[in-house]
């Protein structure tokens, strides 16, 4: 079985590499990949293109049904060479060669809170998200939610570490919400920083983020670092970019509907915390929390 690769994220190694599988699951698997392709063990994940762009991703042109549990076992050793990818005592191959890069260019979206229909749309798309039961899974949060407010508003880079700190590997999962909030909030401050914001500060914060990233779980920690760097989803890029053009309507409904539907609440943190990044960034006045307590 030969699958189309259509998409690969910022952080797949452009040539040749070879790893193992440490994860198989229906609509995704976890390679790790060896030191002979990246200075230290990175990990990539092959998923439905269904899933959306990843930054450590490569999303496949997946059949209908399909299912990795299927065909691929954990442990398995991974090689891509030339271009195609294949898994040891497996016939699934996965062809790379006209797969195209995602990066999300987060700066590039001038996203401007002060212009009225982003501000509109920032406002409409937090209250649908606070009115959205999965927010819940941030309800432990919720003091570090407002420490970490607060010092981004005071620019205090290490008040806004110690909040972090309290917040890594907090939650249930294999990406805790702690960890999905503060990849939303990075791309929040990158794609709305308020150019009267010190150029050390998000600096600061984001080396912060990358160096706490170490001590939560494999696959959260590849989202962390991405997100330190200015890369993350598809999905959640698309919320950034609805707000920064002012979409309202079906187009930013889609967006926010595709991005709360990650996991069980990964991707209501995530929103979130993008939300809350952005507010923070641009100087706004920090929002009162939900009824959920977040």
């Amino acid at each position: 079985m030969r699958l189309a690769a259509l998409i690969r994220g910022a952080f797949v190694p452009e040539g040749d590499f070879s790893g193992h599988l440490l994860e198989v699951h229906g609509r995704a698997c976890l390679v790790a990949i060896s030191a002979e392709a990246c200075v230290t063990e990175a990990c990539v994940t092959l998923a439905a293109a269904s899933l959306g762009a990843l930054p450590c991703g490569i999303g496949l042109d997946t059949p209908p049904g399909f299912s990795f549990t299927d065909v691929l076992t954990a442990d398995a050793c991974v090689a891509s060479r030339a271009g195609i990818l294949r898994v040891a005592g497996s016939r699934l191959a996965v062809d790379l060669r006209a797969a195209r890069q995602w990066c999300s260019d987060l700066r590039a979206l001038e996203l401007d809170l002060r212009r009225p229909s982003s501000r509109a749309a920032w406002r409409d798309l937090t209250a649908a998200v606070l009115r959205d039961g999965r927010v819940a899974v941030l309800r432990d949060c919720a003091a570090a939610i407002a420490a970490l407010g607060a010092a981004t508003h005071a620019r205090d880079s290490a008040g806004a570490c110690r909040a972090m700190s309290r917040m890594i590997g907090l939650g249930e999962g294999r990406t805790p919400a702690g960890d999905d909030y503060l990849v939303g909030y990075a791309a929040g401050l990158l794609a709305c920083g308020d150019a009267a914001m010190p150029p050390a500060f998000p600096a600061a914060l984001l080396a912060g983020l990358s160096g706490l990233a170490e001590v939560t779980t494999r696959v959260s920690r590849l989202y962390l670092e991405a997100a330190a760097q200015g890369e993350i989803s598809q999905r959640l890029y698309a919320v950034a970019a609805a707000m920064a053009h002012g979409e309202g309507g079906t187009e930013r409904d889609r967006a926010l509907a595709d991005a709360l539907a990650v996991g069980h609440g990964s991707g209501a943190a995530g929103v979130l915390g993008l939300l809350d990044g952005c507010a923070a960034g641009s100087g706004l006045p920090r929002r009162a929390g939900s009824r959920s307590g977040v």
